[in-house]
């Protein structure tokens, strides 16, 4: 069963997260031979980790970003992952008045998560920030953003923020093929 998989030292706070975002009824096999672990710094991080990371980033289409509201505490949104992403810093689009973005701005500590069938997850601490930068809007828009932001990158209500990762939490399954 694929919950006798987790490892011993995973958390049961993790675990519990898995159970709630993993379909168990499902009967795709999600065995997995061998997972890359890693809890720390994203300064720390070794080259062949931080490579096998962010191509996980690369294979993901959504992201959930928790973010914090003083008077109602953690808030979680799904967003998409843009192309491009790397572990120096995630850049996602939101509606400038969205209740994500105004509590980046009164609170920039966020995290995000992003998760695969497989029992995959990486969970990345960090500060975000909003992007006015002109040249860095035009450089992040995809031409399927004009449904919302029919102005394109420089609509009023466009706005780009900035994930610069801290920390990281990972858990990633792999063939054992290495």
């Amino acid at each position: 069963m694929f919950y006798e998989k987790i490892p011993d030292n995973f958390s049961d706070y993790s675990i519990l997260f898995l159970f709630q975002f993993v379909d168990m009824t499902d009967t795709k096999d999600r065995s997995c031979k061998m997972y890359t672990k890693y809890d720390g710094m994203i300064s720390s991080m070794s080259e062949k980790e931080r490579l096998l990371v962010e191509e996980f980033i690369r294979r993901c289409t959504y992201v959930v970003i928790g973010t914090n509201h003083e008077e109602y505490g953690v808030r979680l949104s799904s967003l998409a992952n843009l192309p491009g992403q790397s572990l120096d810093a995630f850049y996602f689009v939101s509606h400038l008045r969205s209740q994500k973005v105004v509590n980046v701005m009164g609170d920039p500590v966020c995290e995000i998560i992003m998760f695969k069938e497989d029992g995959s997850e990486l969970i990345i601490r960090g500060s975000g920030e909003i992007v006015t930068d002109i040249a860095c809007k035009k450089l992040k828009w995809e031409s399927g953003m004009v449904s919302w932001y029919p102005g394109g990158p420089e609509d009023e209500n466009f706005c780009l923020v900035r994930l610069t990762p801290e920390s990281i939490r990972c858990r990633i399954c792999s063939s054992g093929e290495n």
